[in-house]
């Protein structure tokens, strides 16, 4: 596949998307939102990735948000495709990040602003460098909520702080990242990639039908009542009690060996 904003490679059970516009500061224009989209599909549909890792080109940015020079002038892109892509609600980063049934790690390497911080909020996993910042950017360009930040950011950090963040506009830095919610650790700007490639990997040899109903069960827990969360967790362990992996799994533990996973 070859794409012109990102690239994308697959190596052992990883799919590696690096957003590539670093002289940008990796901005999401409608070519690289279209090929996100792309690389998406082909993760679900491509038996051999069993985990997702996203980073960002260069030292100075993951994901600085939108394009502005492209909503302000329309670029060299037709206005329907602009519309399509920020106006569609089945075409939301988001979206169609929560419906990708792998683990997704997303390595943060530094700004995360407007729809780059979204794309951090929807990995399953997500580390930061320790030169990373936060902002959620669209008050201070007099828009409203974008990007489903609205609908993520008090999920990962409660109501009121999800306000102020968002009211405010201020700088979160990496540490306090951590704290409240929005990565999961942060580790030294050298390790970032080492760090994000080891745990992609270990995710990539863990049995992917386990994986894919643990990933399922925590986003229906969100809105799912108690009986419709423990009635989906009946039918998943008995899935998953009777699947290849998990006798696999007990015929490796009793043997000491690793076992080897087939997502059946």
């Amino acid at each position: 596949m070859a794409f012109e904003t990102i690239t994308y490679e697959r190596r052992d059970g990883v799919g590696t998307m690096t957003l590539n516009r670093p002289e940008k500061l990796n901005t999401l224009n409608s070519v690289m939102r279209r090929e996100i989209r792309e690389v998406f599909a082909s993760v679900n549909d491509d038996g051999a990735i069993r985990c997702l890792l996203i980073t960002g080109a260069g030292d100075k940015a993951f994901c600085a948000g939108a394009d502005q020079t492209e909503r302000t002038t329309g670029g060299a892109i037709p206005a329907d495709e602009v519309k399509a892509n920020h106006l569609n609600p089945n075409n939301s980063t988001a979206k169609v990040m929560q419906d990708i049934k792998k683990p997704i790690v997303v390595a943060v390497n530094g700004v995360a602003a407007g729809g780059g911080l979204a794309v951090t909020l929807c990995a399953d996993i997500a580390i930061a460098s320790d030169r990373a910042r936060f902002r959620c950017a669209h008050v201070a360009l007099g828009m409203g909520m974008m990007d489903a930040l609205g609908w993520l950011l008090p999920r990962a950090v409660g109501h009121q702080r999800a306000f102020e963040l968002y009211a405010t506009n201020r700088i979160v830095e990496a540490d306090e990242a951590s704290r409240i919610g929005i990565v999961t650790r942060v580790v030294p700007h050298a390790l970032l990639m080492t760090e994000a490639q080891s745990l992609a990997q270990t995710l990539a040899d863990g049995p992917p039908l386990g994986l894919r109903v643990a990933k399922r069960a925590l986003q229906r827990s969100e809105h799912d009542t108690l009986e419709e969360y423990l009635e989906y967790e009946r039918l998943a362990y008995q899935i998953c009690y009777f699947s290849e992996d998990s006798k696999e799994a007990r015929r490796a533990f009793l043997e000491k060996r690793k076992p080897r996973f087939q997502g059946k």
